[in-house]
């Protein structure tokens, strides 16, 4: 077996993204803010100081994504500060996914105990069954619990961005009219370009427009030009 020398690195990062509630339209800027590390191991011992410090950068670059992509994950948890809810589409993947991996990790255990019956008695190693069986189940059981912490750490991690632009709640929501329904209108952002995007709903001097990013957003209606 060939050696290796392991780097490891720690990192926290913070992204900002948009929010939009899918209840009450609550809409404002988010940070959430994830720690995460990351290993890389490189063959041989003893490299030299650029050499090491090289590795412990690539290894603190890939802790800086992992936390950039768990935080982009938490952030589709984050319950609205106005109304409470969370988004019911993230919450339903959220639940699904963590279902289907500790599905395939009890599959993998139970797999691994069947193989390694038949090795264990071949060999005569009943370290081996014990041994695979219980990390392979170990590896089920945690799924559920840390995709649980994620789901109740969320908001903790969470802070509504001071003076973002937030739009009221509508006071009478109703579909857009059939004229309108699923049309293309242009909106003028802060810095002058207009973009496209689908009128979804309209209430009294507002139009709730989707973007082609999959956010939406209620927009006065003085600053959306219908296509």
């Amino acid at each position: 077996m060939g050696q290796y020398t392991s780097y490891t690195a720690s990192a926290t990062t913070s992204i900002v993204v948009p929010f939009t509630c899918t209840y009450c339209a609550f809409a404002s800027q988010m940070e959430v803010t994830e720690k995460a590390s990351s290993t890389r191991k490189v063959g041989g011992w003893g490299h030299d100081t650029p050499e090491q410090q090289r590795n412990f950068e690539i290894a603190r670059e890939n802790a800086k994504k992992n936390a950039a992509a768990s935080a982009k994950h938490t952030a589709a948890l984050v319950p609205c500060p106005r109304c409470a809810r969370r988004n019911e589409r993230e919450v339903r993947s959220h639940i699904i996914t963590t279902i289907i991996l500790s599905l395939i990790a009890f599959g993998l255990a139970g797999g691994a105990v069947y193989c390694a019956v038949d090795v264990a008695t071949k060999l005569d190693s009943e370290l081996m069954l014990g041994g695979l069986g219980l990390f392979l189940v170990v590896i089920a059981i945690f799924i559920p619990i840390s995709a649980r912490t994620t789901y109740v750490q969320a908001p903790s991690k969470a802070r509504f961005v001071e003076g973002a632009p937030q739009q009221p709640a509508p006071q009478a929501f109703s579909p857009a009219p059939p004229q309108y329904a699923a049309r293309q209108v242009y909106v003028r952002g802060p810095d002058g370009h207009e973009y496209v995007g689908r009128a979804v709903g309209t209430t009294a001097g507002h139009v709730n427009v989707a973007f082609p990013n999959g956010s939406a957003t209620w927009i006065p209606e003085a600053q959306v030009r219908w296509g």
